[in-house]
Order: structure tokens, then C-alpha cells, then sequence
């Protein structure tokens, strides 16, 4: 990227035909297939993304514009019943509004705002350079592996690592204004290992800050009103392994391995 930024410059402010030439012969092609995504990118709109993400800085919401937009394939479902229950219950602490109803329940005339079943639903989003994957598409599982960040009841923020099991578009009509659309995601996160010794286990000198490596439990929480979250709130990736400790005994967790963001600012 600061390549193609100085190419850009010397092209755009040379004066003489030898310097012309030569910049002719590096000057970067337009990328062909799935590489053409990294012409689009921009740092500033990435780093505005990266930043929404942050809880401490301040929450997502699913109106807000982002970076990114969800990849064909996509289909019109309807979203089942338990997941529709889910879906009213983000609405409500998004909108702080506890009068959104699933459009089964209507009976009459009211001052409810209904939220309709149908749904777009995606396999894979991509964001800038990054492409991020759910269950629904089977061949790339190891990129639907992503981490968020939770406030936590006693105020505390903590990341949780889950896997995608689908992206969806859903549009609703508020009172009196446009049609609201969010991208959102379906989630199941991973129940956190019962100690921090555990979970901390590779760190060093007892200092949980040096600990890149987490380990969890592989098994997942239900489903609840956590499960769907904006796409603003994706921190990133993680790599999921396989992790024994104990030599007579060994007890298996998930090593939870974070991806750093392929960016400079």
C-alpha cells in the first residue's frame, strides 16, 4: 500500500520524458479475480471500522455505515421462530425499546413495530482485504472463527471467541422513518475454561498481557440475545487448535490464537 502511495506521487509530479519512462514500467496493474479486492482498500475507512469495534470507544450499531458488504452467493429465507425470538430481543436493547413484535403475534391495529421473518442470508462478508466465512459455507469453516468484545455485569469488557453459523441482511420500519437495514451475524460463542490459570496457561511471568494464547472450552453456549451481533462488532479472527495440558491426565481445551489485521497505519 505506501508502495502504490509513492508510485502514485512520482507519477502524478514528474516533469522530464526519462523519468516517464521508467515510472511507465513499475507502475502497478490493476489486479484481475478475488486480488481486485485490494485495490478498493483504503486505511482510513478500514482503521474507521477497526475503531467501531472497540467497545471502549464506544458502541456499534447496526444503522451505522461500514466497510465491507456480504458476498454472493445469498438467498431469501425465513428465519425460524427461536432465531426470529432472538432478533426481537437485539432490537430491543439496540433501540432501548421493548415494543417490537414478530409479525405472527399481530392481532389488530397497535403501536407496535413489527419485525418481519424474511431475511437475505449470506455465507461470507467481506470487509476491505478481509474475507470472513460462516458455517453456511462449508469449505472455507476456518475463517468463520472470529472474536468480539462483551460488557460484562459487573462493567467489565472481555473478549469471547465464536464461530459464524450465517450473515444476514433484515430490514425493519420504524415509526414515522426510512426503512432501517442491518447486516448483522449469528453467533455461537464458546463457554470461557472455570479459572484463569487455565486460561492464561501460556503466559509468562504471571502476566496475563504477555499471553497471545488463550485457552477455552470447546463447548458453546445456547443461543441467546448475544448470538446476533452488527457486523461492526467483529474484532477479528482467531485460529482454533487442539490444546492438552497435564501429562498423566491430559484434559483437552481450545487454543484460541488471535489473527492480527494485515494493516499499517
Amino acid at each position: 500500500m505506501v508502495e502504490n502511495s509513492l508510485l502514485k506521487y512520482y507519477l502524478s509530479n514528474y516533469d522530464n520524458d526519462f523519468l516517464s519512462n521508467a515510472l511507465d514500467i513499475i507502475n502497478p496493474r490493476k489486479s484481475a479475480g478475488s486480488l481486485a479486492a485490494l485495490d478498493d482498500f483504503a486505511s482510513d475507512e478500514y482503521q474507521n471500522f477497526i475503531r467501531l469495534s472497540l467497545i471502549e470507544e464506544g458502541l456499534a450499531f447496526g444503522t451505522k455505515r461500514f466497510l465491507g458488504s456480504p458476498m454472493k452467493p445469498y438467498y431469501e429465507t425465513i428465519l425460524p421462530s427461536d432465531i426470529l425470538d432472538l432478533l426481537i430481543k437485539f432490537y430491543n436493547s439496540l433501540y432501548n425499546d421493548d415494543h417490537f413484535i414478530p409479525i405472527s403475534s399481530i392481532m389488530g391495529p397497535s403501536d407496535d413495530i413489527i419485525v418481519n421473518s424474511k431475511i437475505k442470508q449470506y455465507g461470507r462478508l467481506r470487509i476491505s482485504i478481509d474475507i470472513y466465512d460462516s458455517v453456511q459455507a462449508a469449505y472455507y469453516k476456518k475463517s468463520s472463527y472470529i472474536l468480539a468484545r462483551f460488557v460484562q455485569n459487573d462493567e467489565t469488557i472481555d473478549t469471547f471467541p465464536g464461530q459464524v453459523q450465517f450473515f444476514f441482511e433484515h430490514t425493519i420500519y420504524l415509526k414515522d422513518s426510512q426503512p432501517s437495514n442491518h447486516l448483522l451475524a449469528l453467533v455461537k460463542w464458546y463457554k470461557p475454561v472455570r479459572d484463569h490459570e487455565t486460561r492464561y496457561y501460556c503466559q509468562v511471568d504471571n502476566d496475563v498481557n504477555t499471553c497471545n494464547i488463550e485457552l477455552w472450552s470447546n463447548e458453546f453456549y445456547e443461543m441467546g440475545r448475544d448470538s446476533i451481533i452488527p457486523i461492526h462488532n467483529i474484532l477479528g479472527k482467531f485460529i482454533k487448535c487442539k490444546f492438552d495440558v497435564g501429562t498423566k491426565k491430559p484434559k483437552e481445551y481450545m487454543a484460541v490464537i488471535p489473527l492480527n489485521k494485515k494493516i499499517s497505519f
